[in-house]
């Protein structure tokens, strides 16, 4: 324990003389420490004009990717409603292809139904033809 508190020690005391040394700056001409007119460090003021530079692209790439999204989130709805259309006008058509084909079975035993007795009765007809000719012949025979 006493160990890891003596290292603590040594890191803080490490980070404390890196700091004071960036804060310091180099020193210039005159001999004093690079200062401004306002009394920051000159090289805190660089990196403080490039965070803001780089705050401000980083910025105009957030509205750029936020515009993109946007415009894919419209292209993703409009696609989204094509295909909700799409699946209407399936349903329908499978529907309307299911009822043509309930006409067609109905249309078709229609037909059988419609043309049973006349064939039947073509077959009767016929049959009986056969009978009244042959009695006709066997008459004139006999």
């Amino acid at each position: 324990m006493l160990e890891m508190n003596a290292r603590i020690r040594q890191f803080q005391q490490k980070a404390s003389a890196e700091l004071a040394e960036r804060c310091s700056g180099p020193p210039s001409a005159d001999g004093k420490q690079g200062k401004s007119a306002e009394g920051q460090n000159v090289s805190d003021m660089n990196e403080t004009m490039d965070s803001e530079g780089m705050l401000t692209d980083s910025a105009d790439q957030m509205n750029k990717m936020n515009a993109e999204v946007h415009v894919l989130e419209e292209e993703y709805q409009k696609d989204l409603l094509e295909l909700e259309k799409l699946r209407h006008e399936l349903a329908d058509v499978r529907a309307k292809r299911a009822l043509m084909e309930a006409v067609m079975k109905e249309t078709k035993k229609l037909q059988e139904i419609g043309g049973y007795p006349f064939h039947l009765s073509r077959n009767h007809f016929v049959c009986a033809t056969i009978i009244i000719c042959f009695l006709d012949s066997t008459q004139a025979r006999g």
